[in-house]
């Protein structure tokens, strides 16, 4: 349950501080879920390494090799995925995202979530997911802001009675 406010505030810092950039880097929600994406950006102060999250379930842990490749379990999934240790700056690629839902990316420090959704729809939460969708419009009103109020809400399930 942290973990997951600690990508929502994460992802909202993302928008709010980017908001008039070009490029992104860090935490973001990817419009599509098909072919090829990146270059996805992170600041980190080692080489990155994650978890791809899959829509069957299913996750596999990934890493840089050094040929430039994001691969799992010596498999190519992306080219080129870098770390550049003077702008403590990865840059991964992936090849096709298809199968993805999404990805963590981490250094031992930072923490990072990229999700893939077609035309933002996202699939239905299960208990304790933060409902990502309601915050997606927040950046267009922040432009002259300083500060902001959020309310998000966190997935429950109804509990059943017996009658």
């Amino acid at each position: 349950m942290t973990i997951l406010l600690n990508q929502l505030f994460f992802i909202i810092y993302i928008l709010c501080e980017y908001v008039e950039s070009q490029e992104a880097s860090g935490s973001r929600i990817v419009t599509t879920s098909r072919g090829p994406v990146g270059p996805l950006k992170f600041t980190m102060f080692g080489p990155p390494e994650g978890q791809v999250h899959r829509k069957s379930g299913k996750s596999d842990r990934f890493e840089l090799n050094s040929n430039d490749n994001c691969h799992i379990f010596g498999t190519t999934i992306g080219r080129p995925c870098t770390f550049d240790k003077r702008s403590n700056t990865a840059t991964l690629n992936f090849d096709d995202v298809s199968q993805y839902q999404y990805i963590e990316v981490t250094d031992g420090n930072y923490v990072y979530t990229v999700y893939f959704a077609d035309d933002c729809l996202f699939p239905p939460p299960k208990s304790g997911d933060v409902l990502i969708p309601p915050l997606i419009p927040l950046y267009r009103y922040l432009k002259d802001e300083t500060s902001v109020d959020l309310e998000f809400k966190i997935y429950d399930l109804p509990k059943s009675k017996t009658v």
